[in-house]
């Protein structure tokens, strides 16, 4: 649901200094209209403003304007924009709840509804089911997403381990065993007979062996039955029979039995044994024994069986009995031409002697056959062997080598020979020169020697004698006097002949930027943090001096305007900061408008001969007063930074402190008293106590409230600035968070919305980026948290140059020695014009004192002449003069001819009003 809300909040912009005639009263008539209950402090029936006073738009807590940055300004009575509406913030955009949780949106908050087992503000912590310990009978708790899961002690089970597990369930216990049942186990008592954890085992009773006299045991249940021998009996054949008898009368076995096969019977008390013939085997000599059975035929050959014998058929290659012998193949001496026979299984291989080949040696090798003869040689055929005869100029065996000429050593002074056909070459060590090396080559010829340097010529070589400044073997390196490093504090080296010089960041001095600067910041609801690094809060609604030189010279001073951040508020902010230097007062006001001497002005601009510089620079816009040193940069919203270098100690004062290295005296009023708090230090600064009599302290704000604290103290807003592991981690050895921090969360409680988040954040980061830490903005800029909204044709940029290339001066990045930091990068193809990037065709113009004019823009030059940019460095002026109803200066934000009151015009033609 989008909801339209108003609350227009004025701030009273001053943008002309003095009045003729009064003020013409010019109430912004068409302020949009409101919901009932809004305050509507530019309704034009209840207030008017002069012209040239500024009302400014704010949405409430909770709600963000539809586009822009959240203000609009209503000048000389007319709002400017047609955007004006607010729509409340959907905090549940950025998906705050959790593990499934729905998200419900309120004014300035929202609400979690979480999924069964989460809770938390964000749903973001799984609630613990073990921890009422339901597990019992020591079982372990598992937790799980609504849930949880036991898993049981031995013995037990059921969902919560309630149960104890009758392990008698499954009959274990055998063979009639009765079973009694134990935790995690169970006992078995097993019926006579068996014996076994489960009665699983038949005792055996002839394990003791109780059968007598040779009688055979068979284990029964629970018993035994013995089988006595022949002769003896009762339960375990403990008595025998017929003794007497056996003795008087004896039986001859072989009267009943025939041996087989011829074999002989042999009678035996109860028995008989056959004695076989050769070839016969078994009880009765019934089996013909198998000689084959014991394989006795070798190398591949078949046994036949014969009574009391055997046969082997040999394979090819072997005879014997057993085929145990190989056949000698060599014994025909079948090698021809003195080959040596190898006898082999079924066959035989002949060895040639050199010069022979084939099965049998028989064939006389052709050597020529190889043509073994090299570079043109002739080769005749020998037996094993031939001859080669030559071409000229070649010899050996094989004709394979060229006659080597470079065996006399023609090549003279090391010089190498290469040897060609019928011939040689040299190649000449280097510094000689000669078919045979025999000439020095003059090295100094050539003039080698660079920059002056003396040539004194060698062999194979020369030496230069270099004059100062130079080095290397020909005199051609400057030497690099920047190589050591010498400029110190970031300053940049630039290598002469024989010398340097350091060109030094802003703030450092001296041959090598030796000497240092300091710091002043302002940020925030404001929170000042002065050159000597104490800190104070002043809330003061008024223009103070933030920063003054006040040596003999006054070479500088440095104001801020605040205002309240809204009407009746207790705390106020940095809406305008002016430095007034050479003569000239630069002011840079809200949305980083710059003025000079109350006249808008285009960046970048150049004053005072070059000693007064006005440019963009990253977030910043920022003014260098290049022969003081000094640096002051303001954001166009609420930081300040003010930069003096170490020529300046002991002589600041203002809101900044004194410079002196001593805190307990930061509290300084301009008579040189010290005063022990801020607010009468504060009000002691004002710059014209007329304009803001007695200060106008604003009320102390109220007690913090508690949810709202906790909410910016939290890791997810100020908490930020503190986590070793999280964006700014890497710089919080180097700058101590602890006072943004501070800052931060005062700044969210009386703010009320993450603007004072921001503004912390991205002053911490500065502070970094002046302590040479880079913190990487995409690490804590999210699109809900802190968004940065580039100019159309420009994209952000975690580097921007702070030097960024414009259309007076496009080499200007390479010339930078600021370094980069974040902001807003001007596309390829464009350049910057003002606060614009243009395709680099469509650049302004600038005149002869340095001031810069986009396309169509025209100015008042005195009050005798406008000048108007009419195409790229092409500017056209006219004469003007005023009217006798007109006056000439400053009004509006426009110098030039301006019609007298009760006249309207353009001041160089007044009309009575009508």
């Amino acid at each position: 649901m989008r909801v339209t809300v108003w609350i227009p909040l004025c701030l009273i912009i001053v943008l002309y200094v003095g009045s003729v005639d009064g003020v013409s009263s010019r109430p912004c008539n068409n302020a949009p209209s409101h919901p009932e209950g809004y305050p509507s402090d530019c309704d034009p029936d209840l207030l008017s403003y002069p012209a040239g006073y500024a009302c400014t738009f704010t949405c409430p807590t909770g709600y963000v304007r539809v586009s822009g940055g959240g203000r609009a300004l209503c000048n000389n009575g007319r709002w400017t924009g047609n955007d004006l509406v607010c729509e409340e913030i959907n905090e549940c955009a950025s998906s705050p709840c959790e593990n499934g949780g729905t998200c419900a949106d309120l004014v300035n908050g929202y609400t979690c509804t979480c999924a069964p087992g989460y809770d938390g503000v964000n749903c973001e912590t799984d609630v613990d089911e073990c921890a009422s310990t339901p597990c019992q009978n020591g079982g372990i708790c598992d937790d799980e997403v609504n849930g949880y899961t036991c898993t049981c002690a031995p013995g037990y089970d059921g969902d919560h381990c309630h149960t104890d597990v009758d392990e008698c369930a499954s009959n274990p216990c055998q063979n009639g065993g009765t079973c009694e049942d134990n935790v995690n186990g169970y006992t078995c008592t097993c019926a006579p007979g068996y014996d076994g954890d489960d009665c699983e085992t038949d005792v055996d009773e002839c394990a003791s062996a109780p059968c007598q006299n040779g009688g055979t045991c068979e284990d029964m249940v629970n018993g035994y039955t013995c089988t006595c021998a022949p002769g003896y009996e009762g339960d375990d054949c403990e008595t025998g029979k017929f003794a007497i008898m056996s003795i008087l009368w004896h039986v001859d076995e072989c009267a009943s039995v025939l041996c087989q096969n011829g074999g002989t019977c042999e009678d035996r008390v109860n028995g008989y044994t056959c004695n076989c013939a050769p070839g016969y085997e078994g009880d009765d000599c019934e089996t013909d024994v198998d000689e084959c059975a014991s394989s006795p035929c070798q190398n591949g050959g078949t046994c036949e069986d014969e009574v009391n014998g055997y046969t082997c058929t040999c394979a090819p290659g072997y005879d014997g009995d057993d085929c145990e012998t190989d056949v000698d193949e060599c014994a025909s001496a079948p090698c021809q031409n003195g080959g040596t026979c190898e006898d082999r299984v079924n066959g035989y291989t002949c060895t040639c002697i050199p010069g022979y080949e084939g099965d049998d040696c028989e064939t006389d090798v052709n050597e020529c056959a190889s043509a073994p003869c090299q570079n043109g040689g002739t080769c005749k055929d020998e037996v094993n062997g031939y001859t080669c005869t030559c071409a000229p100029g070649y010899e050996g065996d094989h004709c394979q080598t060229d006659v080597d000429e470079c065996f006399s050593a023609p090549c003279q002074n090391g010089g190498t020979c290469e040897n060609i056909v019928n011939g040689y070459t040299c190649t000449c060590a280097p510094g000689f020169e000669g078919d045979n090396c025999e000439m020095d080559v003059d090295e100094c010829a050539s003039a080698p020697c660079q920059n002056g340097g003396a040539c004194a010529d060698e062999v194979n070589g020369y030496t230069c004698t270099c004059v100062s400044g130079y080095g290397g073997d020909d005199c051609e390196t400057d030497v690099d006097e920047c190589a050591s490093a010498p400029c110190q504090n970031g300053g940049n080296c630039l290598d002469q002949v024989n010398g340097y010089t350091c060109t030094c960041p802003t703030g450092y001095n001296g041959v090598h930027c030796e000497t240092g600067r300091a710091v002043c910041r302002a940020w925030g609801d404001p929170h000042y943090y002065p050159f000597d690094g104490g800190a104070h809060h002043f809330q003061g609604p008024c223009r103070y001096i933030l920063a003054e030189d006040c040596g003999n010279s006054s070479d500088f001073t440095v104001t801020a305007q605040n205002v309240p951040i809204w009407p009746g508020a207790s705390i106020s902010v940095v809406r305008e900061v002016y430095v007034e230097a050479h003569g000239f007062v630069v002011g840079i006001q809200q949305g980083r408008l710059v003025t000079v001497g109350g006249v808008p002005h285009t960046l970048p601009l150049s004053l005072a001969g070059g000693t007064v510089e006005v440019s963009l620079s990253g977030r910043f816009v920022r003014v260098l007063l290049s022969n003081f040193s000094v640096e002051v940069v303001y954001d166009g919203s609420h930081e300040v930074k003010v930069v003096v270098p170490a020529d300046y100690w002991g002589r600041m004062r203002g809101l900044c402190g004194n410079y002196n290295g001593d805190t307990s005296d930061d509290y300084m009023t301009p008579d040189g008293t010290i005063v022990g708090d801020w607010n009468t230090f504060g009000d002691s600064w004002l710059t014209d106590p007329a304009t803001c009599p007695g200060g106008q302290q604003l009320p102390p704000p109220p007690r913090c409230n508690d949810a709202v604290q906790a909410a910016a103290e939290s890791a997810d807003n100020c908490g930020l600035l503190k986590n070793p592991v999280g964006p700014f981690g890497v710089c919080i050895d180097i700058v101590d968070p602890e006072p943004f921090f501070t800052s931060c969360v005062f700044d969210m409680c009386w703010n009320g919305n993450t603007i004072g988040l921001c503004q912390n954040l991205e002053a911490y980061v500065e502070a970094c980026r002046t302590a040479g830490v880079h913190v990487v903005p995409f690490s804590w800029r999210t699109e809900a948290r802190c968004p940065v909204v580039c100019p159309p044709n420009s994209q952000y940029s975690t580097c921007t140059s702070y030097c960024p290339a414009t259309c007076p001066n496009p080499n200007a990045e390479e010339q930078c020695l600021l370094g980069c930091g974040e902001g807003c990068k001007c596309n390829p193809g464009f350049i910057r014009s003002g606060q614009e990037c243009v395709p680099e065709e469509q650049c302004g113009c600038t005149d002869d004192e340095g001031r810069y004019y986009m396309i169509g823009e025209t100015s008042g030059v005195g009050c005798d002449r406008i000048c108007t940019c009419v195409s790229t460095d092409k500017i056209e002026c006219r004469e003007v003069q005023c009217d006798v109803n007109a006056w000439c200066g400053v009004y509006g934000g426009r110098e030039g001819c301006h019609c007298n009151h009760g006249y309207n015009g353009d001041g160089t033609s007044c009309e009575p009003a009508s």
